[in-house]
């Protein structure tokens, strides 16, 4: 009986670590993005080309986000200036949170009991026989959030205001702050931003500080 009992509780023991590796993935800082973009090759991939950023609103969040872009756009080649009337290209950023979308992991564990007995064989010798009898499933549910999130890039020639370069990216993760993906988002966007016009791209990208 206290076999039985301790093989039960080996079951859960296993279940709840099971439980706990689900918890670590969901916890990752890793996460999967889409990039879809939309480029004239010709008049946007020229090395050294001005770029001014137009911010969406005066506050701090805007201007943090748009330092992240200016790094970017430095490292792809650009030359960023405050005067936008003195930029070739005017690249404008958007950022976006959604809503958070509850999901729930289900582990189901089967658990025994196991009986043991001891029976005495014709020829006198007695032997153990083991029964193991299926109680059911022991059911544990892991609720987590999935958060949302886009960021979007539009660049355009100033004199003309025609579109260079359009990229979205996308993703759906664990980590629901902006201020924590518009980092790792930009960077996915950029690994692309010479791909052919109309590619839509996969990938993971880390959130450490989320």
């Amino acid at each position: 009986m206290l076999r039985g009992i301790m093989q039960i509780s080996s079951v859960r023991t296993l279940a709840s670590l099971v439980l706990l590796a689900i918890l670590t993935v969901a916890c990752t800082p890793t996460q999967p993005v889409s990039v879809t973009q939309h480029n004239r090759i010709n008049s946007f991939a020229v090395a050294g080309s001005t770029v001014a950023i137009e911010s969406h609103d005066d506050s701090l969040r805007s201007a943090d986000f748009d330092k992240a872009l200016a790094q970017r756009l430095r490292t792809a080649g650009f030359s960023v200036v405050d005067d936008i009337s003195a930029a070739r290209f005017v690249a404008r950023l958007t950022t976006d949170v959604q809503e958070g979308v509850e999901k729930e992991h289900v582990v189901r564990t089967p658990e025994y009991f196991v009986r043991r007995r001891l029976v005495t064989l014709q020829n006198g010798n007695q032997v153990v026989d083991t029964e193991r009898i299926y109680l059911g499933d022991r059911v544990d549910r892991f609720r987590y959030t999935l958060w949302p999130a886009v960021v979007s890039l539009t660049v355009t020639e100033r004199e003309t205001g025609k579109p260079a370069f359009e990229g979205e990216v996308t993703t759906q993760g664990s980590c629901g702050q902006m201020a924590a993906l518009v980092g790792p988002m930009l960077d996915a966007l950029f690994r692309n931003l010479r791909n052919e016009s109309g590619t839509v791209s996969s990938s993971y990208v880390e959130v450490p500080t989320c």
